[in-house]
């Protein structure tokens, strides 16, 4: 797809350049709408758990805290940013996958299907 060029009608000494290049958006279907949003919460839900494991690694370095308590939480919130994570990817491959079972009935089905 080529971009396309669009004349934004930018003003103020910082905004010299005019043009600005977009990027045409696909017609997404309703399923492939709601794997993406799926998957931002979970990687939401991972950085929650990556901040944990950070927040543990500080209190267990800084000595704000016992450190069973610290290393609990830095190890929680591993477990918990890997599994968000490895959700996050298996919902966009299975969003990936073509959901359609009716086999192409054309050459020119088959060759769009890549058979």
């Amino acid at each position: 797809m080529a971009a396309r060029k669009v004349d934004a009608n930018l003003e103020g000494e910082h905004m010299e350049a005019r043009i600005v290049h977009t990027q045409p958006i696909r017609d997404l279907s309703k399923s492939a709408r709601r794997a993406l949003a799926e998957s931002g919460l979970w990687l939401r839900i991972g950085f929650i758990g990556a901040s944990g494991v950070a927040a543990g690694i500080v209190q267990l370095l800084g000595g704000e805290v016992k450190p069973i308590s610290a290393l609990a939480l830095a190890v929680g919130g591993v477990i918990l940013a890997t599994l968000s994570w490895r959700r996050a990817g298996a919902i966009l491959e299975s969003a990936d996958k073509p959901t359609s079972s009716i086999a192409p009935s054309t050459d020119r089905d088959q060759a769009l299907a890549g058979a």
